[in-house]
């Protein structure tokens, strides 16, 4: 397997102020299984409230995804006070790039889906709403279809600066933020109907990230007929990652959301529904 550190400024100009650093796993091709494969890929955005990089939520997650044929890419985003644009432009710019190198790292270029947990949610809804948000693209400067990703896996996620939200991060990415910036970054104000799928889930007595974050953010897809998959597990503290030993806390009822979203994401990228595969 293929691991290296990709500094993101280095590769764009407009990040010159970027902290962010995308640490690439990549499975060795082999003549044996397919020496042409385009294998799908997920950018995972690890949580934090907007003030650190969860070690817990990155690797120990990744790993799952690796030994099922996908190519992942841990964003360790810009965490530093009043961050806004940085995490949001650099998770755009790791799709982007995975685009761009789709040919040399075996990435099929239409499967790229963006994870995240809490506050790494908030930034994979972001990717997933705001990619062709001018205030973003004014610094990026591409079509934003080299940007949109086409899928979001939402884990426990920030969603709303509105109602139920996570005043921390929030705090920690705009500083005293006014209502209509808080407005604007509500993601279950931004669904549209380019909006990619998703797959969702939380516990209901989550008292880190209110679940009704998460409800918001399904019941803005649904008036949007965008496809989604949500999981609410009855229980089970904020931040349990894999759920299992790898990382801590274990939950064996949470622990099933790593297999529902394999499944999920097969029938997304592979399956031969015609209804699916028009996303």
């Amino acid at each position: 397997m293929q691991t290296f550190t990709i500094n993101l400024k280095e590769h764009y100009g407009y990040l010159d102020k970027s902290e962010g650093l995308l640490d690439a796993y990549i499975p060795n091709v082999t003549p044996e299984i397919d020496e042409n494969v385009m294998r799908p890929s997920i950018v995972l955005c690890p949580g934090g409230a907007y003030m650190y990089c969860s070690r817990r939520e990155a690797e120990p997650v990744a790993l799952n995804f690796l030994a099922k044929g996908y190519n992942v890419f841990i964003l360790y985003y810009s965490v530093f006070e009043k961050c806004f644009p940085y995490p949001q432009l650099e998770v755009l710019s790791a799709v982007r790039l995975i685009r761009e190198k789709a040919h040399e790292w075996h990435c099929a270029s239409d499967k790229i889906a963006v994870m995240g947990f809490s506050a790494g949610g908030h930034l994979a809804a972001c990717a997933s709403n705001l990619y062709d948000d001018p205030r973003l693209i004014k610094h990026i400067q591409v079509d934003p279809s080299l940007l949109r990703p086409d899928a979001s896996i939402l884990c426990y996620p920030v969603i709303s600066g509105m109602k139920y939200p996570h005043a921390l991060s929030f705090e920690r990415l705009l500083g005293e933020p006014t209502e209509e910036e808080l407005a604007a970054l509500s993601l279950e104000l931004r669904v549209n109907a380019s909006t990619p799928p998703a797959f969702i889930w939380h516990t209901s007595d989550d008292e880190g990230v209110n679940v009704n974050n998460s409800l918001l953010y399904a019941s803005a897809l649904a008036e949007h007929k965008i496809p989604f998959e949500m999981h609410i597990f009855p229980c089970g503290i904020h931040g349990l990652a894999n759920a299992d030993r790898t990382t801590l806390y274990e939950n064996p009822v949470c622990a099933q959301w790593v297999s529902l979203c394999l499944k999920w994401l097969e029938g997304l990228f592979f399956a031969d529904n015609k209804q699916l595969a028009a996303y």
